[in-house]
């Protein structure tokens, strides 16, 4: 196919990537980073972290008043 008709080509869906355990798709994106970047589909919300993550940070004491 010419390549002016596509922009991603699955080459294999049985590819080997040194450091990842098992097979992964073997695509090609004909384009630069940000053209890729544009294709995405947003990602979620980001959860909400656990109380313990968010604690308030411990306030310093309270000076006593000068008389």
């Amino acid at each position: 196919m010419e390549r002016t008709k596509w922009i991603i080509w699955q080459h294999s869906d049985e590819a080997y990537v040194p450091g990842i355990r098992g097979v992964v798709d073997f695509n090609v994106f004909q384009g630069n980073f940000a053209a890729l970047q544009a294709l995405r589909v947003p990602g979620a919300v980001e959860p909400p972290q656990p109380k313990s993550a968010r604690a308030a940070k411990p306030q310093p004491a309270a000076k006593a008043p000068k008389r």
